[in-house]
């Protein structure tokens, strides 16, 4: 019995192992919820050698995948040599075989280790390109003379599409590149252009730590014929040309100049600074733009200088101002005088950030030729008008809106500033003029002759200083000697200032003449508050600031002839202290809802279509220009302080931290 008994416990035992065996068993092959495995890609890329940056390398990797470019195309690049290029992500284990399907023009490419699988180990594809034999090359040379060819570290450089080389010149007044150039087709019918092989060589020394550049003739070229070896290294320094006359009211005589003379000083403008003793003295007028005389006779080119001319010293009696150009130019060669035959007028600026040329250039990079300083005796008492006047011109809509504002600023020396804005329908006058006026209140007459006149379109603007508006007004400036308008009707009353332009209303001959009279009056102003007219000590710049619908213009040609306009919010607009911050189109400045027409808005310009403002340059009012990347601006500091006149401090910061120079205004008085 005993042994059945166990014998039974066992098989009961077993019976019940097998049970939950078989529960397990289940258990482990049912279906479950899962992911599969992802496919592992791997980057398939390799090298290309000795590509230009211009003609394309096409290769196929081979590889006929759904989604998977098969063929592409890559360029070089002209600073390095050896570049990468990539098929992007394909999965590992597949094969791969690069092949070229087609040649860039003027190369001969071939690869290296072009085929294998893709994620396994090895080396990369590589792909090296060489000069096509069957493609006739020539060569680039040119000479120097021994004073650039011993300047430290004096080198020539050529860029072309393929690579850029350098020549250490050591003394030698020859060079020939290694690199060639060849004439290339016209592989893109609708861009000639860019189907051409386009070569440049440049010149620089090195002295104290900065590089210098020099002016190259002949430097420039495409699609060669023959062997280039004309290319001339001139000169490292050059002389910066140009007028210094007398500019005498309608009818009135000429001067001599002035006991004293007038003396000319460069100032920093943008990034670098002036070089030392860089003011000069003229004691006597000469010079015209056919036969200009030297006003710096060595000044070096590097990246950054960008100057202000300004008049350190007026001759005794007379006031003096500076006007550059933004030029088209000729030089004859090796001579290195240049000579301005016409262009925009770009306020005071000597720009030095880019070399002369031989050649005619409408770059506003350079222009040591184009100066013109212009001087006139000084008004009599009963002549002398001064103040700042603004005009503000709506539309016939109901309600009115604003279309223009112009405000024009006189001085006890003679010499005006007027700013003008427009809507977008009008762009062409808004800009900056300046220049000197002559006042006869006998006649009632206001003659204004102008020196610097601008437009944020390009060329010049605006009525009533060009005949190009409707309608026009008499008078319109030549590339030298300026030029005049006259308003006639002048009557000035407290502070009202009524003026009456006569002209024809188109330029064509035989249009009628018409009469425009202006109203322009203060602007409101209250003691003690940033709201009113400012100008600066040196006369060369104005801001107002209207306190009823906080908009805010600046005007100067303290460097580059340049006009910001905009709406300024206040932390307490009343105070004599504290921080603004200028608010962009977005928020409703400037637009029908606050009272101008369509399509008025913020701007900043530098005076001219593509003019930039120099590396570094502050010279707008502190805060105004655009915010580049659309985060809020940041406050401004200002500060009204107490005198006859009142002094206006204003100072950007950037995020409150304090930047650049304090810049200081004075309360603008109307005699």
């Amino acid at each position: 019995m005993t042994s059945f008994s166990n014998s039974s416990g066992i098989a009961a035992v077993a019976v019940l192992g097998i049970a939950m065996a078989g529960c397990d068993s289940i258990k482990d092959v049912r279906s479950e919820p899962g992911t599969a495995v992802p496919v592992q890609m791997a980057v398939l890329d390799g090298t290309i050698m000795g590509l230009g940056a211009k003609r394309a390398l096409y290769l196929d990797s081979g590889i006929a995948l759904e989604g998977h470019e098969r063929e592409r195309y890559f360029f070089g690049s002209v600073e390095i040599d050896t570049v990468p290029f990539s098929f992007g992500a394909v999965p590992e284990g597949t094969p791969y075989n690069f092949t070229v399907t087609r040649q860039p023009y003027g190369k001969v490419c071939t690869i290296a280790n072009g085929s294998g699988t893709v994620g396994a180990s090895g080396p990369r594809a590589s792909v090296t390109c060489v000069d096509d034999p069957d493609i006739q090359r020539f060569t680039i040379s040119g000479t120097t003379n021994s004073t650039v060819a011993n300047l430290p570290g004096a080198a020539v450089i050529l860029t072309t599409e393929e690579g850029i080389e350098r020549i250490e010149l050591n003394g030698a007044t020859s060079f020939t590149f290694q690199t060639r150039a060849f004439n290339a087709p016209i592989i893109n019918p609708s861009n000639p252009a860019a189907s051409q092989f386009l070569w440049d060589v440049t010149a620089t020394y090195t002295d104290g730590g900065r590089t210098y550049n020099c002016r190259v003739a002949n430097g420039t070229g495409a699609n060669p014929t023959a062997n280039v070896t004309n290319v001339v290294v001139q000169a490292c320094t050059f002389p910066v040309m140009g007028t210094v006359q007398y500019s005498a009211p309608g009818g009135g005589p000429a001067q001599a100049m002035g006991n004293g003379g007038v003396t000319l000083e460069l100032r920093k403008l943008g990034a670098a600074d002036p070089p030392a003793n860089s003011a000069v003295t003229f004691t006597d007028f000469g010079g015209t733009s056919a036969t200009p005389i030297t006003l710096w006779p060595e000044m070096q080119s590097y990246s950054g200088a960008a100057y202000d001319i300004v008049v350190a010293q007026d001759p005794e009696g007379q006031k003096c101002i500076v006007r550059t150009f933004a030029p088209s130019i000729t030089a004859p060669a090796l001579t290195g005088g240049l000579t301005a035959v016409s262009g925009a007028m770009q306020g005071s600026t000597l720009w030095l950030s880019a070399p002369p040329t031989s050649a005619a250039s409408s770059s506003h990079t350079w222009n040591p030729n184009g100066v013109a300083v212009r001087c006139r005796a000084l008004p009599a008492a009963e002549k002398v008008l001064t103040g700042v006047y603004q005009r503000i011109v709506r539309n016939t809509a109901d309600p009115p809106a604003i279309t223009t504002r112009q405000f024009l600023a006189l001085f006890d020396d003679g010499t005006f500033l007027f700013a003008s804005h427009g809507n977008a329908s009008s762009h062409t006058s808004t800009g900056v003029e300046h220049g000197f006026y002559d006042y006869d209140p006998v006649a009632g007459t206001l003659e204004f002759t102008l020196f610097t006149d601008s437009s944020i379109l390009g060329g010049r603007s605006a009525e009533p200083f060009s005949l190009s508006n409707t309608p026009g007004f008499t008078g319109t400036v030549s590339s030298d000697a300026g030029g005049t308008a006259l308003a006639s009707n002048v009557v000035k009353a407290g502070n009202t200032l009524t003026l009456s332009f006569v002209g024809p209303i188109a330029t064509a001959a035989g249009s009628p003449d018409v009469t425009s009279t202006w109203v322009m009056t203060e602007p409101k102003w209250t003691s003690m508050q940033m709201a009113g007219a400012w100008i600066s000590a040196d006369h060369r710049r104005l801001f107002v600031f209207n306190f009823d619908d906080t908009t805010g213009i600046h005007a100067g040609v303290n460097g580059p002839a340049n006009l910001q306009d905009g709406c300024f919010v206040f932390d307490d607009k009343s105070a004599s202290s504290g921080y603004y911050t200028r608010r962009g189109g977005s928020t409703g400045c400037m637009t029908t809802t606050a009272g101008y027409a369509s399509g008025f808005s913020t701007i900043d310009n530098a005076g001219r279509l593509g003019a930039v403002y120099p590396q570094g340059y502050f010279g707008r009012f502190p805060g105004s220009q655009s915010a580049a990347d659309g985060r809020p601006p940041s406050p401004n500091l200002f500060e009204v302080q107490a005198g006859t006149p009142e002094l206006l401090v204003v100072q950007r910061t950037v995020n409150g931290t304090p930047a650049d120079a304090p810049q200081q205004f004075l309360r603008a008085q109307i005699n």
